[in-house]
């Protein structure tokens, strides 16, 4: 919750006060999945970039002031997409069944989101100097995201001669699903001269927990990876103006980045790999990059 500028009601409201954001929010970015040769490489195998395209969704944020010194905010947004994504995949030094050497493998693919939904629970620690606040953020929050990719071209790229072939495949070619756990610990400046506001708030996670599944229909394969650690960091400007003690009309712009990742990759299936499964150790990764846009209002007692 941005704080408030201040009003000047006959009587401050008793506590806990309640309020509740209502906002629009259109966002946009990109999930990856990458795949490291071994546990102990940092150079790039695989990597598949799922396209977040632009998007509306509705968010809720019910905050409870509990007194002046402690607060709780439950937010929920989800989202539709408003047009298809690309998904593009690149994998490097690919060995053949035949013993062909490919030096690059690209393919582009249709995406069409499933899932894009956020929910979290923070704690904030408020503290004021007139006009002025700050805040302590510490909580956790969970996103879930989901794409199709359909009618895939691809291009593979021999080594050494540098010959290219092309293959197009029409329908549905993979499903991905990503499930994102972020503790996080945050801080709010603030400028509250009534009957505006203005708040600048950043966002960590220095540890972070992910799932993702990918099926690879034309090759009936399943990926499954488990990842940990990394870091993200989010942020976000918010503006308000108070158009009454219990109306404000709001607005944000935010922006978060996820990246170093990894952990393990099981896979399991045909496609000349395997029927049993298959563990890399430490071998898969992944990152995000994320933008928004809010506007919307916020009822209640401040």
């Amino acid at each position: 919750m941005a704080p408030l500028p201040a009003g000047i009601p006959t009587e401050p409201p008793p506590y806990p006060r309640f309020s509740t954001l209502a906002e629009l929010v259109f966002t946009t970015g990109s999930s990856s999945e990458i795949l490291y040769p071994s546990s102990a490489s940092s150079q790039l195998m695989s990597r598949l970039v799922w396209a977040i395209p632009p998007s509306v969704g509705l968010a809720e944020t019910l905050n409870v002031l509990w007194d002046p010194w402690f607060e709780t905010d439950l937010q929920f947004e989800g989202f539709v997409p408003l047009a298809e994504g690309t998904m593009t995949d690149d994998d490097w030094n690919i060995r053949t069944g035949s013993g062909s050497l490919w030096s690059r493998v690209h393919s582009d693919s249709q995406s069409r989101m499933q899932a894009n939904w956020w929910g979290s629970l923070e704690v904030g620690l408020p503290l004021h100097w007139g006009v002025w606040g700050a805040k302590f953020l510490l909580g956790v929050g969970v996103r879930q995201l989901a794409w199709q990719s359909w009618n895939t071209a691809q291009v593979s790229t021999e080594a050494g001669t540098g010959q290219q072939s092309s293959v197009a495949v029409n329908g549905i070619a993979t499903t991905f699903r990503q499930t994102w756990v972020l503790p996080v610990v945050g801080f709010v400046a603030s400028w509250s001269p009534s009957p505006w506001g203005v708040a600048v708030t950043i966002r960590a996670s220095p540890y972070l927990f992910e799932t993702q599944t990918d099926v690879h229909i034309l090759r009936s394969t399943t990926f499954v990876d488990d990842l940990k650690g990394g870091f993200s960091v989010e942020l976000k400007t918010e503006l308000s103006y108070r158009l009454a003690n219990n109306f404000v009309v709001e607005a944000h712009a935010g922006f978060r980045r996820v990246s170093g990742l990894r952990g393990d990759e099981l896979v399991s299936g045909g496609g000349g790999i395997s029927e049993a499964p298959v563990l890399y150790a430490w071998s898969a990764g992944t990152g995000m990059v994320l933008f928004t846009l809010g506007v919307g209002f916020r009822i209640g007692t401040f």
